[in-house]
This record gives structure tokens, sequence and C-alpha cells, in this order.
């Protein structure tokens, strides 16, 4: 048996979305898939608002707001796009 180490990008009880469900969700559960890739089990509300549970390889997770890599214009996130896109400067009080 080999032992192999394996990375989550993703961690128990964080928000994702899925491109491929369309909806986000949250991390219940993770495990590998065959090959080694990281999966992640994914409870959402389906259109009924009923709870789903589905399996998604990692790599197609992103934060809720933002795309995926292989999702997003020429193969990388659009660091411009979604709610945690970099600091904010806040205006000085008055």
């Amino acid at each position: 048996m080999t032992t192999q180490t394996v990375t989550f990008p993703v961690s128990l009880g964080e928000r994702v979305y899925s491109n491929r469900l369309r909806k986000a969700g949250t991390v219940v559960a993770l495990s590998v898939a065959e090959g080694g890739a990281p999966k992640a089990r994914i409870e959402y509300l389906n259109r009924d608002d009923a709870p789903q549970l589905a399996w998604m390889l990692c790599s197609t997770l992103s934060e809720p707001g933002r795309p995926t890599a292989q999702n997003a214009p020429h193969g990388h996130p659009n660091p411009h796009s979604g709610p945690h896109s970099g600091p904010v400067q806040k205006e000085p009080a008055p």
C-alpha cells in the first residue's frame, strides 16, 4: 500500500459554488476520487428548497461569486470579480 498526501483546497463548513450544479452549497465531507484528486461532498438546496448532496471535484468549486479556473476566460479566475476581489479603501469620515 502506498501512502499519499492530499491537500484539500476547501474546508468542512466552507461555502462554495459549483458551476456544474449552478448552486452554492456547504462542504460537509472530504474524500479522494479515483486517481487521487480531492473531492468534496456539497450540501445545497434544490429548486424545491429540499436539501441535496453531491460529490464534486474540488477543482470545479469556487467561492460563491467567483468563477472556477476551468470555467473562467483564459483558464484563470478573474481577480476583479466577486465580493472578495481585493482590499477596499474606505473614504475618510467627514
